[in-house]
C-alpha cells in the first residue's frame, strides 16, 4: 500500500515528472492487477478513518476513474472482492461513519455498471432508507447526492420498481427545514429523477402533492433553494406540460412573474427559463399539428411588462451574455408561438421609444425590435419597418454603445426575416450601403451582425444589387477588414471571411463593367502565399474564399489565371502547412470546372496527393486526397487524356491503406471508390495488382457482411459494401476481355463473389444506393459468365435481380431490368457467334477434350448487338470448336458452321469514339449510366492499313 500512497500523493504535486509517473502508476497496477487496486483504494476510502481526508478524496477520484474507464476489468473481477466493495461502499451510509464527496462518486460509478447487468439490488433501497432517517446528517446528504449522480445516467428500466421509493425519499428531504444542504442536494436529485415520474404524474393527486411541493420550495427565504426549485417546475413543465393547465393561473404564472420581477438575477434567469420552457411546449404542439393550447395569450400584458423593465434594466453591452440577451430570447419565443398577437402589447413601446432620449429605453426597444420579427406577419410589421430603417443610418452612428449594439442585432435580424420587405419599400440599398460603411465599426457587436446582415441580404437579393453601388464597395471593405496586417479584435476574421464568401458566390462574373471577381482572385492568391509563409490562422478562410471565386468567376477569368491557382497549390501541398485538405478542396473545384487546362499538371499533382495519402492519421486530409484522386482519374477517361503517369504509386498506398488495421474505418469506403475509379483508367495496366485487389475486396466482403450487432457503423458498413460492389464492377467491365483475367477470376474469384452476392441481397435489401450497386454487379457476372460453362440459372443470382424488380425504388427496379436483359436464352446469337468459314490448309489438332482444333486464314463475319460488321482478321490464328457432327454429307469440306471465340487483342493504335447506337438505345444507355454513377465506356477503333471501321465492343451502359 505504501507504493500507492505515495503514487496518490504526488498527484498534488506540480512537478510533471511526478505526476507522470503517478499516472503510469496506476494504468501499469490496473493493467496487472486491477482486483488488488480497486479493493485498496475501495479500503482507502471507507476504512481508513486515520488518513488524510484530501488523500481519501484521490482515492475516491481514482477509483471512481478506473471503474468507469474498465468496466470489463471489473466484471473479470472475482465476484467476492466485487461483493466486498459494495458492501464498504454501501456502510459509508451508516451513522457514525466517516462520509464525504467522492464516496457519492464512488457508489454512482459502480451503481451505473452493476445495475445495466440487473444487479446490487440492495443500493436504491439502502440509499432511500438513508434519506428517510430522521433528522440532518452527512450521510443522508450522501445517499441523496448518490440517488442524484444515478437518476442523471441509469435508462428508466433499470430502476423503475424503486421510482415510488425513491420520490419520497426525496420530497421528505425536499420538505426538511432543519438542514438548508438536505433540502439543495433534494432539489438536485429530483430534478434528475422527475424524467421517471410519468406515472406519479398522471395520477391527479400524486401529481398534486409534487406540484405542491416544488412550489411551497418557491417561497423560501433561501435563494439556492428557490432557484433549484424554479429549475424542477421549468423540468416539469417541459416533460408534463399538457397536464398543466390547472396549475398555470394559481400557481406557475405568479411564482415567474415574481421572478422575473427580482432584483436577483439567478432568479431572473429561472423565470425566463419558465417562459421559454412554455413556448418550447407550445411551439412543439404546434409543430404536431396541433392548434396550440391558447394558455399563454391571456397572461400577455403581464408578462410583457416585466421582460421589457429587464431590458431596461440591463446595461451590459458587448457580446457577453447578459439579462437583455436573456429576455429577448424570451420575447423571440413569444412572438414565435403567438404572432400578430403579440404586436398590441409590445409595439407601441416600439415606436415610443426608437427615438427616445433616454439611452437604455431606446436598446430596449430595438432589442424588442429584433426579438418580434420572426412569428408576426410582414404585414403586421411593415410600418415599424420603415421606420426603423428611416432612423437606421443615426442609430449605427449613435455616441452610445448600447444603441448601436441593439440596432445592428435589429438589423441583422431584419435582414434575414424580411428582405422581401425591404424590396416592397425599395430601401435593400440604403440598408446595404449603411452595413458596409459600418464594418469599419471599431465594436465588434456592430461589425459581426453587419456581416451577419450582407450575407442574408446579398443572398436573398443579389438579382436585385448593382454592381458598381452595391458588390465593388462591399468586397472592397470587406477586403480592408479581412486584411491580415490589420489588428482584429474577437473572431472579426472570420465572420469576414465568411461573408466575403457568400459576397464572391453571388456577385456577378467579371466582365469589362464588372472586374470584382477578378480583382478578388488576384488578392486571395496573394494572401494565400503570404499567409501560408506566415502560418496565418486565417488560411482555411481564404480558402474557402478561393473557392467560392473559382465556382462562380467565368471561365476566360479562372482559365488566365489557372496556372498561378495550380501553381500556389502545388507549392502548399508540398510543404508542411496544414491548410492541405482546403488546398484538396479548390482543387477538385478547379477540376470540375477546367478539366481541359487542369489535367496537364495531373502527373504532378497525382503525385503530391499520393504523398497526402502516407499520412493517414489526417482523416480530412486523406479524405480529399482520395476523392480528388478518383476525380483526376475519371476525368482523364472522360476526356480521353493520355495520362504519362504510372498509377502503380497510387495503387500501392491505396492498398496499403486498405490493408491497414489501425487506418479509421471512415476511409475505407473512399479508398475502394477511388480503386475503382483508377481501375476504370489504367485497365491493363491493373494486372500486376489482380490478386492483392481482389484479396482485399475478400477482406472487405467479410465485413460487409458481418451480423448488425458485429458491424461498427450501419452507415460507413453501407458505403463500404457500395464500393467493394462497384470496384468488382469496374474490374469485370475494364477487363472482361482479357483472358489473363478471365483465366485468373474464374478460376479463383467467380465462385466467392457469387456468393458474396447472394449474403448481400440479404443484408442490403433495404438501402438504395447499395441494392443499385448490387444489381449492376449482378448484370456485369451475368455478361461475364454468359461466355463460360456456368449456368446462370444454378448461381442464384437471379433471385438478387427479382428482388430489384421488386424493389420500392425506381433507380434500383430500372438497373434490375437492365441486369435481367443481360441474361441470353440459350442459342442466341449474343452468345454464340455463328459464322460461315472458308479456308485452305487446314491443320486439324487434338483438344484436351478430344474434339479436334483447326488453325487457318479466313474472314469472318459475325452478328453483333444486332449489327452486323465485316472485320478482315488476316495472319492471325483463330481457335474453332468443333461440335460433333457439324459437318453434313452435301457441304463442301472447306466450308464449315462453327461457333467463334475471337482472341484477345490490344492494338499500340487505338483511338477511341463513342458507339453510335439508335437514340432510344443512346437515351437508355444514358439513364443506366447516370443511375450507377459510372462513367460510360468508350469503343475501340483499330488502326489497319486496309480497314479502319468501328468494332462494336457492346457499351455497357
Amino acid at each position: 500500500m505504501e507504493n500507492l500512497l505515495l503514487a496518490i500523493d504526488k498527484t498534488f504535486t506540480t512537478n510533471q515528472i511526478e505526476l507522470n509517473e503517478s499516472l503510469n502508476y496506476f494504468e501499469t497496477v490496473s493493467l496487472n492487477n486491477f482486483p488488488w487496486l480497486v479493493s485498496t483504494l475501495a479500503d482507502i476510502i471507507c476504512v481508513q478513518d486515520t488518513l488524510p481526508l484530501h488523500v481519501q478524496q484521490q482515492a475516491a477520484l481514482q477509483f471512481k476513474n478506473l471503474v468507469k474507464l474498465n468496466p470489463q476489468s471489473w466484471f473479470a473481477t472475482s465476484l467476492h472482492i466485487r461483493d466486498r466493495i459494495k458492501h464498504q461502499l454501501l456502510a459509508i451510509f451508516e451513522e457514525g461513519v466517516n462520509s464525504f464527496g467522492g464516496q457519492s462518486q464512488c457508489v454512482h460509478a459502480l451503481g451505473d455498471l452493476e445495475l445495466a447487468k440487473s444487479s446490487w439490488a440492495q443500493l436504491i433501497p439502502t440509499l432511500v432508507k438513508t434519506a428517510l432517517t430522521p433528522g440532518p446528517s452527512k450521510s443522508k446528504v450522501r445517499a441523496l447526492e448518490s440517488i442524484g449522480y444515478i437518476c442523471e445516467t441509469v435508462s428508466p428500466d433499470q430502476i423503475q420498481e424503486h421510482v415510488n421509493d425513491m420520490l419520497t425519499g426525496l420530497v421528505s428531504c425536499v420538505c426538511c427545514r432543519e438542514s438548508a444542504e438536505t433540502s439543495v442536494t433534494a432539489l438536485t436529485a429530483l430534478y434528475n429523477a422527475l424524467e421517471f415520474c410519468a406515472q406519479n404524474f398522471a395520477r391527479i393527486a400524486e401529481r398534486n402533492y409534487l406540484m405542491q411541493v416544488v412550489c411551497e420550495a418557491t417561497q423560501r427565504n433561501e435563494i439556492e433553494i428557490v432557484v433549484l426549485s424554479l429549475q424542477c417546475l421549468s423540468r416539469i413543465v417541459s416533460l408534463y406540460y399538457p397536464l398543466l393547465e390547472d396549475y398555470l393561473k394559481p400557481a406557475i404564472w405568479p411564482i415567474s412573474i415574481n421572478a422575473v420581477s427580482s432584483s436577483v438575477e439567478s432568479l431572473v434567469v429561472q423565470g425566463l427559463e419558465i417562459w421559454n420552457c412554455l413556448c418550447e411546449s407550445e411551439l412543439e404542439l404546434i409543430e404536431d399539428g396541433d392548434a396550440g393550447s391558447g394558455w399563454i395569450q391571456p397572461v400577455l400584458q403581464d408578462i410583457v411588462q416585466p421582460l421589457v423593465l429587464v431590458m431596461i434594466r440591463d446595461s451590459e453591452t458587448g457580446d457577453n451574455w447578459s439579462m437583455s440577451k436573456a429576455s429577448q430570447i424570451t420575447l423571440r419565443l413569444l412572438s414565435q408561438v403567438l404572432g400578430n398577437h403579440i404586436l398590441p402589447h409590445i409595439l407601441p413601446f416600439i415606436h415610443e421609444n426608437l427615438t427616445s432620449s433616454n439611452i437604455q429605453a431606446q436598446g430596449a426597444a430595438l432589442s424588442c425590435l429584433a426579438a418580434i420579427l420572426e412569428g408576426p406577419e410582414q404585414s403586421a410589421l411593415i410600418q415599424v419597418i420603415q421606420a426603423f430603417t428611416g432612423l437606421l443610418s443615426n442609430i449605427l452612428s449613435s455616441e452610445h454603445i448600447k444603441v448601436r449594439e441593439t440596432g445592428a442585432q435589429a438589423v441583422s435580424q431584419l435582414c434575414l426575416l424580411h428582405h422581401q420587405a425591404l424590396l416592397e419599400i425599395g430601401q435593400v440599398q440604403l440598408v446595404l450601403q449603411v452595413l458596409i460603411l459600418n464594418l469599419r465599426s471599431q465594436d465588434v457587436v456592430v461589425i459581426y451582425n453587419c456581416c451577419w446582415g450582407i450575407s442574408s441580404l446579398v443572398e436573398a437579393c443579389h438579382h436585385e444589387l448593382d454592381v458598381r453601388s452595391s458588390y465593388l464597395p462591399c468586397l472592397e471593405t470587406l477586403f480592408w477588414l479581412t486584411d491580415p496586417d490589420l489588428p482584429k479584435q474577437g473572431n472579426v476574421l472570420q465572420v469576414g471571411y465568411e461573408t466575403l464568401t457568400v459576397v464572391l458566390r453571388f456577385c456577378p462574373a467579371a466582365s469589362s463593367s464588372s472586374p470584382g471577381l477578378e480583382q478578388a482572385l488576384q488578392i486571395i492568391l496573394s494572401r494565400i502565399m503570404k499567409g501560408d509563409n506566415a502560418g496565418m490562422a486565417s488560411q482555411s478562410y481564404v480558402f474557402q474564399a478561393l473557392e467560392s471565386i473559382v465556382d462562380e468567376v467565368d471561365i476566360e477569368t479562372l482559365s488566365n489565371n489557372a496556372e498561378s491557382i495550380l501553381y500556389y497549390s502545388c507549392c502548399i501541398l508540398w510543404s508542411e502547412s496544414r491548410y492541405k485538405d482546403d488546398v484538396v478542396s479548390v482543387l477538385g473545384k478547379m477540376l470540375a470546372r477546367l478539366s481541359s487546362q487542369f489535367l496537364p499538371h495531373a502527373p504532378q499533382i497525382l503525385t503530391l496527393l499520393s504523398g497526402c495519402l502516407s499520412t493517414p492519421g489526417d482523416i480530412s486530409l486523406t479524405q480529399g486526397a482520395l476523392g480528388l484522386i478518383g476525380d483526376i482519374y475519371r476525368s482523364l477517361s472522360e476526356n480521353l487524356f493520355n495520362l504519362q503517369h504510372d498509377p502503380n504509386n497510387v495503387i500501392t498506398l491505396i492498398l496499403n491503406l486498405l490493408k491497414d488495421q489501425n487506418v479509421s474505418s471512415e476511409l475505407k469506403p473512399s479508398c475502394f471508390g477511388t480503386l475503382s475509379d483508377v481501375i476504370n483508367h489504367v485497365q491493363g495496366e491493373i494486372q500486376p495488382f489482380l490478386h492483392p485487389i481482389l484479396a482485399v475486396l475478400g477482406e472487405a466482403g467479410i465485413a460487409c457482411v458481418q451480423t448488425p450487432e458485429e458491424k461498427e457503423s450501419e452507415g460507413v458498413c453501407n458505403e463500404l459494401t457500395k464500393n467493394v460492389l462497384d470496384t468488382f464492377s469496374s474490374l469485370i467491365q475494364t477487363l472482361e476481355s482479357e483472358p489473363w483475367f478471365r483465366e485468373a477470376f474464374s478460376e479463383q474469384y467467380l465462385r466467392k463473389l457469387l456468393d458474396f452476392i447472394q449474403l448481400c441481397g440479404n443484408y442490403y435489401k433495404d438501402s438504395e444506393d447499395t441494392f443499385a450497386s448490387l444489381c449492376g454487379l449482378t448484370g456485369d457476372i451475368i455478361k461475364f459468365i454468359n461466355d463460360t460453362d456456368i449456368d446462370v440459372d444454378q448461381t442464384g443470382i437471379k433471385d438478387i435481380i427479382e428482388k430489384g424488380l421488386a424493389s420500392r425504388w425506381s433507380r434500383v427496379r430500372k438497373i434490375a431490368k437492365w441486369a435481367k436483359n443481360q441474361t441470353i436464352p440459350v442459342g442466341s446469337s449474343e452468345v454464340v457467334k455463328k459464322a460461315r468459314l472458308s479456308g485452305s490448309g487446314l491443320q486439324v489438332q487434338t483438344s484436351g477434350s478430344g474434339l479436334p482444333d483447326q488453325t487457318f486464314f479466313m474472314k469472318v463475319t459475325l452478328s453483333c448487338s444486332g449489327q452486323y460488321i465485316t472485320q478482315h482478321i488476316e495472319e492471325e490464328s483463330v481457335t474453332v470448336f468443333l461440335k460433333p457432327a457439324v459437318k453434313t454429307a452435301e457441304e463442301d469440306s472447306t466450308n464449315i458452321s462453327a461457333t467463334v471465340r475471337l482472341p484477345a487483342r490490344r492494338s499500340p493504335e487505338i483511338i477511341y469514339t463513342p458507339v453510335n447506337h439508335p437514340p432510344e438505345m443512346i437515351n437508355e444507355i444514358q439513364d443506366i449510366s447516370q443511375l450507377r454513377r459510372l462513367r460510360k465506356k468508350r469503343v475501340a477503333v483499330i488502326s489497319d492499313e486496309r480497314s479502319k471501321r468501328s468494332r462494336d465492343m457492346e457499351a455497357l451502359w
